[in-house]
């Protein structure tokens, strides 16, 4: 038997500083110094196979981390809690993997964020067509 390669996966974590303001921003207020806390972030990319460029990158992991640290360092300091950010970026981050990277064909893009002391995270995930649910809701039939 012969596998082929339907997809492939990229994993990026890092830290960045996120410009917080406002009672309901992302983080801890005890985590924030100069107006920004440490958020842990990981993002997890599923392309499909043929999403490789000419040199045979998905897309530049540094460009990656470039975007969402300029995401965080936004003109106007972030006043939404990490678990709307969380979807916030993750669209941004997928208009820009379409923009800058025309190749890629996303199959699946998660992005979680943890803001500092990092006790908790909040993931997006955004999937190239709709899931089935197969929760039941408790009384409901």
């Amino acid at each position: 038997m012969s596998l082929i390669p339907d997809t492939l996966t990229l994993n990026r974590t890092g830290l960045i500083k996120v410009r917080v303001t406002g009672a309901n921003h992302c983080g801890d207020p005890s985590a924030i110094m100069d107006g920004r806390v440490t958020v842990r972030y990981t993002v997890r990319l599923v392309v499909s196979s043929g999403s490789l460029d000419a040199r045979g990158f998905i897309v530049d992991q540094q460009a990656l981390h470039n975007r969402i640290v300029d995401l965080g360092e936004s003109e106007l300091p972030w006043r939404e809690p990490c678990e709307l950010l969380s979807l916030v970026w993750s669209a941004q981050l997928l208009a820009w993997i379409s923009a800058a990277h025309p190749h890629v064909l996303v199959r699946e893009l998660e992005l979680t964020l943890s803001p500092a002391p990092h006790a908790g995270s909040f993931t997006a995930t955004f999937h190239d067509k709709p899931r089935q649910d197969k929760h039941v809701r408790a009384g409901v039939n």
